[in-house]
């Protein structure tokens, strides 16, 4: 919060029934400068609830299909007199403000199907349709701006009990994960701390709740506050996860999981590359369940932790919600080739009988975009007809300097791509050939495998997959066997 945000009067008047249209306007030139990310836009807020004091700020909601590709339009929000104030405390969000001396616009901007979206139009509609809760709102914020005319963290912290309250009552069922800032989500970090990690001693570490490279996160599951995650931000793109907990009346039903995914989320988003564990023993099997392993700690503060303790890690990855499902769909022979030495692919004719498809055509009218490894693509070309026709098609290639006309080169990183395709609203992509496969699943990004195995053994070629650095655990969602011998296995990567 800025040191003007805690100086400025806040003044709330009546109703103004020109603020719908105030908002109209102003979304048509947000819409424009968010350009093809932004999906729709939202009035939100006391000026969208006819008939209630507000401060006069139009709040708004715009909502969009990727939000690191908000950051690109910071000059275009710029030039509508709006200064970007980043997430601005709440995980996942872009928060604009205009009018330095006399306020008149609030954008809150998230990510299509984040729980916040839903949250703030649940909270609009139960006053809209509620009028005692409304009067009751409007009279208690006349009240908080009397008492605390220029202190908004007071006014929040006035107002929160109430929002709560409605949360509760409007059916809203979802996450929040936020910086802790209000009264009643301090006393939750301090609560959570004491309880679980220092018991009857004094907390020896309130000084990092001040301290600019120490996160304090809460963790919301619709109006209550069930976790707590501290996280510290280290030199080199690695973070500590000090403390991560969920009350243990809310255990056991996947909220740590959700949490932890989370926290590592929003570390990749700031740029972190890795986050690092002291585990305890009781500790250690579930974080393995997520993909951690073995890996020095090194402190760079030269801190010493538990010598019991085991020290790992993880490479922190694009998260699901910000890429398009990835799928594997691949033939291989029983020894595990994909092709013949030289890379012919004769051999998959022993694999049909008949017009039998094996699911392909399903498989492929599911799908927005191939993505083709070198070697792969310079195969296919070969072919008398070009086999994914109608399909955007993209080969990943540092040596190549051009393709064919039906495909696009890419030479970047994995992430970098899948975060490209999504903002594009890509949703499903096949991802295809031995070496793209295998970076596909070490990056962490791959959902599915559908291996189709066939009655034969090639004794040499490429395989379908490269040395790995480490082991990726599947679970198996159905086996089918066809007359031609064909086995096809379809599993989910955990």
């Amino acid at each position: 919060m800025s040191p003007s945000d805690t100086t400025r009067k806040i003044e709330v008047v009546e109703y103004d029934p020109n603020w719908p249209e105030l908002f109209e306007v102003e979304a048509e030139r947000i819409k424009k400068a968010l350009g093809h990310n932004c999906i729709e836009i939202h009035h939100i807020g006391s000026t969208s609830i006819p008939g209630l004091s507000a401060k006069p700020v139009i709040d708004m909601l715009p909502v969009v299909r990727d939000i690191q590709e908000v950051d690109k339009a910071t000059k275009a929000m710029e030039s509508l007199g709006y200064e970007a104030k980043g997430e601005y405390g709440m995980a996942f969000r872009r928060y604009f403000q205009k009018g330095k001396s006399i306020r008149t616009h609030h954008v809150h901007v998230y990510q299509e199907a984040d729980p916040e979206i839903s949250r703030y139009l649940k909270f609009r509609d139960w006053m809209r349709s509620h009028a005692s809760d409304a009067e009751n709102y409007g009279q208690l914020k006349l009240e908080l701006a009397k008492k605390f005319p220029h202190d908004i963290l007071q006014y929040c912290n006035g107002k929160d009990a109430f929002v709560a309250s409605i949360d509760a009552k409007n059916g809203f069922d979802g996450w929040r994960i936020v910086k802790a800032l209000t009264d009643r989500e301090w006393d939750a970090v301090r609560r959570l701390r004491q309880d679980y990690f220092f018991k009857s001693k004094e907390d020896p570490y309130t000084w990092t709740f001040t301290h600019k490279d120490h996160i304090h996160f809460v963790f919301y599951k619709n109006a209550e506050i069930i976790g707590y995650a501290h996280l510290q931000l280290w030199p080199e793109n690695r973070a500590s996860l000090r403390i991560i907990v969920i009350d243990e009346r809310h255990r056991n039903l996947g909220f740590g999981s959700q949490f932890l995914r989370l926290c590592e989320r929003w570390l990749y988003h700031q740029g972190f590359k890795r986050l690092l564990i002291q585990s305890s023993k009781e500790a250690c099997q579930f974080y393995r369940r997520h993909g951690y392993a073995e890996m020095p700690f090194n402190d760079p503060d030269g801190y010493e932790g538990d010598p019991q303790d085991t020290e790992i890690g993880k490479c922190l990855t694009v998260a699901r919600m910000d890429r398009p499902k990835i799928s594997i769909y691949i033939a291989t022979s029983i020894d595990g080739y994909i092709a013949r030495k030289d890379g012919n692919l004769d051999w998959l004719k022993y694999g049909h009988t008949g017009d039998e498809d094996y699911g392909f055509k399903k498989f492929i009218d599911s799908i927005d975009a191939l993505v083709l490894g070198r070697n792969t693509y310079e195969i296919v070309s070969l072919f008398d007809e070009w086999p994914y026709k109608g399909k955007r098609v993209i080969v990943l290639s540092n040596t190549l300097k051009e393709v064919r006309k039906e495909a696009e080169l890419f030479s970047g990183q994995l992430q970098d791509l899948t975060s490209i395709l999504h903002s594009e609203d890509i949703s499903h992509v096949w991802v295809d050939g031995g070496i793209t496969v295998s970076k596909c699943l070490e990056a962490g990004i791959v959902d599915d495998i559908t291996i189709s195995v066939i009655a034969m053994v090639l004794g040499s070629g490429i395989p379908l997959f490269s040395t790995m650095n480490r082991e990726h655990k599947c679970r198996l969602i159905s086996a089918q066997s066809y007359p031609s011998g064909l086995v096809q296995l379809r599993y989910e990567v955990d």
